[in-house]
């Protein structure tokens, strides 16, 4: 009797250390996806730093945007923000309503607003939903895969 508790204690204590590592990787893709769409991007946006907002997304990434084709690819997604710089400048923020983990990928659901300032210097506040499809690299960092937004 007693080798048999001491085997369930062992089994028990394994149980929780493997749950305990398991729920603390989670909460690391969880806060790795949950600062990709607002802290990392608006960051990138208010800086006007184009090679740290290409730093956000996979090479296969598609942009969803409203009244427009989908652009599909990094390079593509690139140039469609380059044709947007050009003129505007857009500061932004947000919040996260939800983040999602599936393996490898996850979602983020959340909310933004900003101000585009024309190279006039006329602005449009601008508010809206976004949802954020992640997807995990083969080196483990984080990247948005797939972005769709709409405006309120």
């Amino acid at each position: 009797m007693l080798k048999q508790c001491r085997f369930l204690v062992v089994g028990s204590a394994a149980c929780v250390a493997a749950l305990s590592a398991h729920s603390w990787a989670f909460a690391q893709d969880e806060a790795s996806i949950r600062s990709l769409p607002i802290d990392r991007w608006c960051e990138a946006e208010a800086a006007r730093d184009l090679d740290a907002k290409m730093s956000l997304f996979t090479s296969d990434v598609v942009f969803l945007v409203p009244e427009e084709p989908p652009v599909v690819g990094r390079e593509n997604v690139r140039a469609w923000h380059e044709a947007r710089w050009e003129n505007t400048q857009y500061h932004c923020t947000g919040t996260i309503d939800e983040v999602k983990v599936f393996g490898d990928w996850g979602f983020v659901r959340g909310t933004f607003s900003g101000v585009r300032t024309d190279a006039n210097g006329s602005t449009q506040d601008l508010r809206g939903k976004f949802l954020n499809m992640s997807r995990r690299e083969a080196d483990g960092t984080w990247r948005i895969a797939r972005v769709i937004w709409n405006f309120d």
